[in-house]
């Protein structure tokens, strides 16, 4: 056989003598521009890993900046409420408390009570949200502005008559709401200063004696108890009497009867914003009585 020819089958076929010299070069081209090929990727990784190292070191500088600018921001505005708070007229005690149900309504109906706890500065509406949105004020104010401060409220399960066996207040631990609650951790302070007040629109005004002061978890009390049943009002209340978790300060000459309705404050566990324990203060309704309030 000739050379340059091969056999296959029945028919003749020429072949083509390699170039080795072209292949060489073919492949040294091939290599070069896979080189070029892994340069330019390598290129397009740093300048992709230096464009997310900017963003990411202009968001922390961004963040360096806003972040104390935002917790100055939210700390004067609590200072401010919290001023606001103590320019509230203190509510007498017996006869006319003083309060302007009218003009206070006239800007939110929403408006059904006064708080005042001696000794905290605590001096503010109580407001319970009508519509879907039980918690809206934990972040609207007593005018219904929206608000990271929130306001003093009950939820729907409760009537705004104060006639539950138990109703909770809510709040947050803020300056200008419930933080001053946390006073009720020392001892003296807590012997010392021993009532809630409640004033209604309805000229009553409902005197609780402080019973307990104490930390506990963060379970939803009118959802876990049905406080309907006898039983569960006892077991509930002794465990009012006898908390397990410090801080807590128990009023020892007090008791909880079956036929009692309490009154309990409920905030944050100081540095503990969205944690797994509640600050309750629970009053025990002492005396109610409605005034004589001479209306001009």
């Amino acid at each position: 056989m000739r050379r340059g020819m091969a056999r296959h089958g029945n028919h003749m076929r020429t072949t083509q003598p390699v170039d080795v010299a072209e292949a060489s070069g073919t492949a040294a081209a091939a290599g070069k521009r896979s080189l070029w090929a892994r340069y330019v990727t390598a290129l397009k990784m740093r300048n992709i890993k230096a464009i997310v190292g900017t963003v990411v070191a202009a968001i922390v500088v961004i963040a360096l900046i806003v972040g104390p600018s935002i917790l100055l921001h939210r700390h004067l505005e609590d200072q401010r409420a919290a001023d606001a708070m103590r320019d509230n007229p203190i509510p007498a005690t017996s006869g006319d408390p003083g309060i302007n149900w009218d003009a206070l309504r006239s800007r939110n109906p929403e408006i059904y009570a006064w708080l005042y706890v001696p000794g905290t500065g605590i001096n503010l509406p109580v407001l319970q949200h009508t519509g879907k949105d039980d918690v809206y004020y934990l972040s609207h104010d007593q005018w219904g502005d929206p608000s990271y401060l929130g306001s003093v409220f009950s939820e729907m399960q409760n009537s705004q008559s104060f006639t539950d066996p138990v109703t909770v207040l809510y709040g947050h631990d803020v300056a200008s709401i419930f933080k001053n609650l946390h006073r009720f951790e020392d001892a003296q302070f807590f012997n010392q200063y021993d009532k809630i007040y409640i004033y209604t629109p309805a000229n009553h005004v409902l005197t609780y004696e402080i019973v307990s002061a104490y930390r506990t978890d963060n379970k939803h009390i009118l959802n876990t108890h049905d406080f309907s049943k006898q039983n569960v009002r006892r077991e509930y209340f002794n465990q009012v009497m006898t908390p397990t978790d410090s801080p807590a300060q128990i009023r020892q000459d007090a008791q909880l009867k079956d036929s009692d309705r309490i009154l309990q404050l409920s905030t944050c566990m100081l540095n503990e914003f969205h944690g797994s324990h509640r600050y309750i203060v629970t009053g025990q309704l002492i005396n109610e009585q409605t005034i004589n309030v001479k209306h001009s």
